[in-house]
């Protein structure tokens, strides 16, 4: 179960999904809700015709696959890896890269964080993690700094 989200990729690619990404009710779903679905959710892909008639769609799986979401809790020693957090409860996997940006799952691009520092900091407060910070020890770049948000 879930909520199914629509992307109408005329409209969404060139305005990074500022329009045309909805929910099946049709409520309007913003770039950052979409970076967070993708980020941590379930994806199936549905390829429509000009009739938004369905011509192909894909099985629902992990947004990360598990064998890599398994290695990234590993290298990450199985807590948050944010620099003083040492919460070993509701761990999720987080892009350092949005998967919006065309990147793909390379554990080198995943962190493992608690719930509170991935949906709190990062998806509603617009905190960003430093690439460059140690791997166990991530530090967070604030909103509009450290480049694209």
């Amino acid at each position: 179960s879930g909520v199914e989200i629509f992307v109408d990729a005329d409209l969404a690619a060139p305005t990074g999904a500022g329009k045309g990404v909805t929910t099946s009710g049709g409520i309007r779903v913003g770039p950052a809700t979409l970076a967070e679905i993708l980020c941590d959710g379930q994806v199936s892909v549905t390829v429509v015709d000009a009739g938004m008639r369905p011509v192909v769609t894909s099985e629902r799986r992990n947004a990360i696959p598990p064998a890599v979401r398994r290695a990234v809790l590993a290298r990450d020693l199985g807590m948050c890896a944010v620099d003083g957090c040492h919460s070993r409860s509701r761990l999720q996997i987080h892009h350092l890269t949005p998967q919006t940006a065309g990147v793909d799952h390379d554990p080198d691009n995943l962190v493992t964080l608690c719930w509170f520092h991935h949906h709190v900091v990062v998806h509603r407060m617009g905190y960003r993690i430093d690439p460059d910070s140690p791997p166990q020890r991530r530090r967070f770049l604030a909103p509009g700094r450290g480049g694209p948000d």
